[in-house]
């Protein structure tokens, strides 16, 4: 997609005041990233930002130009700040968890014990452009399903079947 050219090797997390966002955990994969920094051939260095104390609006900026979502919440409820990453295009990581697994790419959900392996993920997804942008559009795509449009449709084939077999 065109507006993944623009993106920076940003990563952004949840606000890490609320404890059921994982602040030990998320902050231990940060300090694991920039322990193993980044491919030294160019790469732009990775920046973090906290999603935290800011506006909507300011949020859905960050979102347009971060390449991943950092998630490691343990619970979630309803997940809009994944399904608002999905559809910006970010590369979101997270735990194997519902509903993050239903709604996360296979190879982005880890088990609570793989920080390091989480570490190497968002790495891989920041110096490897292919795999970025394979990610990037799996994400717009998984996004898509729930678009008013997708929701609209299957409201309607619902019905048809419905009043068809009735």
């Amino acid at each position: 997609m065109q507006h993944n050219q623009q993106k920076k090797n940003l990563v952004v997390f949840p606000d890490l005041s609320r404890p059921e966002k994982n602040p030990y955990d998320t902050k231990t994969v940060i300090q694991l990233i920039k322990a193993k920094g980044f491919c030294d051939t160019g790469q732009a260095p990775i920046e973090f930002l906290e999603l935290r104390n800011i506006s909507h609006e300011q949020v859905l900026a960050h979102l347009e130009e971060a390449k991943v979502l950092l998630f490691l919440g343990t619970t979630e409820g309803l997940p809009l700040q994944i399904l608002e990453a999905l559809a910006h295009g970010l590369v979101v990581i997270g735990f194997n968890r519902e509903p993050m697994a239903s709604l996360l790419h296979r190879d982005c959900l880890f088990e609570l014990n793989q920080l390091e392996d989480i570490s190497k993920k968002t790495i891989e997804v920041l110096n490897d452009q292919k795999t970025y942008q394979q990610l990037s559009n799996w994400s717009l795509q998984r996004a898509a399903d729930f678009s008013r449009k997708n929701q609209e449709q299957a409201l309607l084939s619902a019905l048809t079947e419905q009043f068809a077999y009735h």
